[in-house]
């Protein structure tokens, strides 16, 4: 039966087609919310790099890369738009960095006092980074 080599063919015409990648990625309001629940944790961050309590950076980060984790899972693997993948990357990368970042500040202020204004800064750069990122991509979708 001819009609079952019919499927793939229209599935690639229309997958070339930019209107499906519209249908794949999320909703504008959906990048919009995971952005602001990105932007809350960073927040809190801040605050409590501000009044120096540094027990809250693990915690705080854990919370930071679970809402980086639910921005990136709203798309799918191959999001079949240049543009989304590279801010995806980065904001990956981002995020990866910066909880690196914190455990390692943790492991080494075990050992011996930290300059708590280094602490912060290198926290506070890592935090930027994943701002950029998620600015980058909550752009594409403006």
């Amino acid at each position: 039966d001819s009609g079952t080599h019919s499927l793939p063919y229209s599935f690639q015409n229309t997958y070339g087609d930019a209107t499906v990648y519209q249908e794949v990625l999320p909703s504008q309001e959906e990048v919009v919310r995971r952005t602001e629940a990105i932007t809350r944790c960073i927040q809190e961050l801040l605050i409590s790099a501000k009044d120096e309590q540094f027990d809250s950076f693990i915690p705080c980060s854990e919370r930071i890369v679970r809402a980086v984790t639910d921005m990136v899972l709203l798309f799918p693997e191959e999001p079949g738009h240049s543009a989304v993948s590279a801010s995806l990357s980065s904001l990956t990368a981002a995020a990866t960095h910066f909880e690196t970042e914190c455990r390692m500040l943790i492991l080494r202020s075990q050992r011996e006092p930290l300059n708590q204004n280094f602490v912060t800064q290198q926290v506070i750069q890592c935090a930027f980074d994943i701002a950029k990122a998620t600015k980058q991509l909550v752009a594409l979708f403006q």
